[in-house]
């Protein structure tokens, strides 16, 4: 963490995504105690995928995970880009 978000004191960060375990994923459902701000880092799919009460902003960064065919080792993968503007 950085140390303008690292105060514990001002800032709440929670990560929400599918490998977390539903007890580390329910973090983002607590509430912030009072003059703490809370970041919700979450993916694509959990951002789509719930509501959270006390959200009142919501940062999109574009970046997705894309299947992609590898021609040199005859394979597919996924790899992290950018959204394109037609699915953003």
């Amino acid at each position: 963490a950085s140390r303008r978000f690292g105060d514990e004191n001002r800032y709440f960060i929670v990560m929400l995504h599918g490998a977390l375990s539903g007890q580390e994923q329910a973090r983002a459902f607590n509430k912030a105690p009072r003059g703490v701000r809370k970041l919700v880092l979450s993916t694509n799919v959990a951002e789509s995928g719930v509501t959270i009460p006390d959200v009142i902003a919501v940062i999109d960064t574009c970046r997705v995970k894309q299947m992609v065919y590898g021609q040199r080792r005859a394979m597919r993968r996924l790899v992290e880009t950018h959204a394109s503007r037609a699915s953003a």
